[in-house]
């Protein structure tokens, strides 16, 4: 039995020699290539947008997705990776023109997560920030919690739902129940605290 999970856990009483924990690290240079051609707007680029592409996410692919939205939505190539590059050397400190130069695969774990954390987190909240109001609401609601919901629970309306899943921020079931990824809400979490808003997740979340 394979199971995917954030954090290790235990089964109780079965024996936690029984268990075998695999890191999923970056994606390699050939399942990036399969992801990238698969996305329709960064499939459109040339080779070597698309190997920096895998590069800038630390190869982490929600946020090569997040990525392929925003260009889907009009955004200029340098232009965001001009954006990613600062987030990430304002996070990790690695200058600028050292980000492009050693493959995901083969950095440290944690910088790894550093930098897919940087370039998810920027374009996650610039996807989050073009939603409109209701949108943002319903996102900050399904983000709290940590499994899918049906919509009645989140008195959700339709246009929103759809406006949120459009935007890649929100996926909807084959039940038709509501789920914000924990790394994206994660992402929207710490842009609300930065805002002052911090106290009020928490409230919604109780």
């Amino acid at each position: 039995m394979l199971i995917t999970c954030r954090h290790p856990f235990s089964l109780g009483e079965t024996p936690q020699a029984r268990l075998t924990f695999r890191r999923l690290g970056p994606l390699t240079l050939s399942g990036a290539a399969e992801l990238t051609t698969s996305l329709p707007a960064i499939r459109l680029l040339g080779d070597a947008e698309r190997d920096q592409v895998w590069r800038l996410t630390a190869g982490h692919p929600l946020a090569m997705e997040y990525l392929d939205l925003l260009l889907a939505r009009g955004e200029r190539y340098q232009d965001l990776v001009s954006r990613i590059e600062a987030a990430i050397t304002a996070r990790t400190e690695i200058p600028r023109t050292e980000i492009p130069r050693t493959q995901p695969t083969e950095l440290p774990d944690a910088t790894a997560e550093q930098i897919a954390s940087a370039a998810g987190d920027l374009m996650s909240c610039d996807l989050f920030g073009r939603l409109g109001t209701a949108a943002r609401s319903l996102l900050i609601r399904a983000s709290v919690f940590r499994v899918p919901v049906t919509a009645e629970a989140l008195a959700a309306r339709p246009g929103p739902i759809a406006e949120c899943e459009a935007a890649g921020l929100l996926t909807v079931g084959p039940g038709h129940e509501l789920g914000v990824h924990r790394w994206t809400a994660g992402a929207l979490h710490r842009r609300l605290t930065l805002a002052g808003q911090g106290a009020q997740v928490a409230e919604i979340g109780r």
